[in-house]
């Protein structure tokens, strides 16, 4: 199992980092924007890319085909409110949607089903998903960077409720 230190320096052992979180077992400051049913929406302090949103399901599934109808409407009314969030109130224009059914460590522990919607910017320009959030993480802790994905976080939280 992963081990993860919380926003309070704890070290834990976590089978699966997005049930820790929908489950409350791991917090992580104030990332959570909304709270449906079935899917959360939460901003990633760790990839401080302005505007990139992550849509998570609470419910422990791999991918887009383990949805429920129900699910299926809650993630599709989620992740169209959030892209209009982001284009008419953050002035985002354009977008990459992330989502990759694999593996974090084995076959035993699964990945939890999420999308990222990762805002476009000319710096990200023929560079890989992987490659734009590991550059992120390296070079975008900074205040500057951390305030603006804030900024944008409150206007998706605020818009959600």
């Amino acid at each position: 199992m992963p081990v993860i230190e919380t926003v309070d320096g704890e070290k834990k052992d976590i089978k699966c980092i997005s049930c820790a979180l929908s489950k409350g077992l791991i917090k992580a400051k104030d990332n959570l924007l909304y709270k449906g049913k079935y899917f959360e929406v939460r901003y990633d302090i760790e990839a401080p890319i302005p505007g990139l949103i992550v849509i998570a399901s609470i419910r422990h599934i791999i991918g887009l085909a383990d949805l429920t109808k129900s699910e299926q409407k809650e993630f599709i009314e989620i992740t169209c409110k959030v892209r209009k969030i982001l284009r008419d109130k953050a002035n985002i224009e354009y977008i990459r949607i992330l989502h990759k059914e694999t593996t974090i460590i084995s076959k035993v522990n699964p990945s939890h089903f999420h999308i990222a919607i990762l805002p476009l910017d000319d710096w990200m320009e023929n560079k890989s998903a992987k490659e734009i959030l590991v550059h992120s993480m390296k070079n975008f802790k900074t205040k500057e960077k951390i305030d603006e994905v804030k900024r944008i976080a409150k206007i998706v939280k605020k818009e959600f409720n």
